[in-house]
């Protein structure tokens, strides 16, 4: 992988669906704080989300930033390890695992238009 990011995302309120969400990108050797938005958490027991992510084809760091789109548009953590790849118009992949066992019973699904990704 081209790097390494680290994710929290906490629900709006029970049952809404809309959440907000950080985190930071580990590449080359830096750390950049990023912010979330557009991801859905349709709260099951729990309104908080933990999660890691590789990135692959990053080329240069303004490709980072931007709209993501998933090939499976939602994911269910059920104990085990579950992954979530998306993909930018830059090219750029994240493939994202849940922490395992952490958020059983949670689903996780992109918003309409993907997730947006911005660098702090």
């Amino acid at each position: 992988p081209a790097g390494f990011i680290m994710l929290n995302f906490k629900s709006v309120g029970v049952g809404v669906g809309g959440s907000s969400g950080d985190g930071v990108l580990s590449y080359q050797g830096k750390d950049y704080p990023f912010t979330i938005s557009g991801f859905n958490v349709a709260d099951l027991g729990v309104s908080s989300f933990q999660g890691a992510g590789k990135i692959y084809d990053l080329k240069v760091l303004n490709d980072f930033p931007g709209n993501y789109a998933a090939a499976q548009a939602a994911f269910a953590v059920r104990g085990g390890q579950s992954e979530l790849s998306m993909r930018n118009g830059k090219g750029v992949t994240i493939v994202i695992l849940q922490d395992e066992g952490k958020e059983s019973g949670t689903r996780f699904s992109l918003g309409p238009s993907g997730i947006t990704l911005k660098l702090k």
